[in-house]
């Protein structure tokens, strides 16, 4: 830029002011490219936890479901699960019954 006169004052601001929003857009610019690039790192390491998480909460209910088949056996309360969300045991409807 060239400025000739007597307002050449007046652009040193506006140069400076230009230069620092290029620099800044570089950056933002830079970032974003950046960022870009690793969203498809994350998304793949996302749905890999997903699926991880899937498997384990599939191992667990398998795990709950067996271990209430043996605690239903025993005749014992089954864990985990407070007395008003599950229905009687046999054992427990002749006691209400015989009451």
């Amino acid at each position: 830029m060239i400025a000739l006169g007597p307002r050449v004052g007046a652009l040193a601001p506006v140069a400076a002011l230009a230069a620092v929003d290029l620099d800044a857009h570089r950056s933002w610019e830079r970032r974003r490219e950046a960022r870009a690039a690793l969203a498809p790192a994350l998304m793949a390491a996302n749905t890999k936890l997903g699926e991880t998480i899937g498997r384990h909460d599939r191992w667990v209910d398998e795990w709950r479901t067996y271990i209430h088949e043996l605690e239903t056996r025993l005749g014992v309360p089954l864990s985990g699960v407070s007395a008003e969300s599950h229905p009687p045991q046999p054992g427990e409807l002749e006691a209400v019954a015989g009451a």
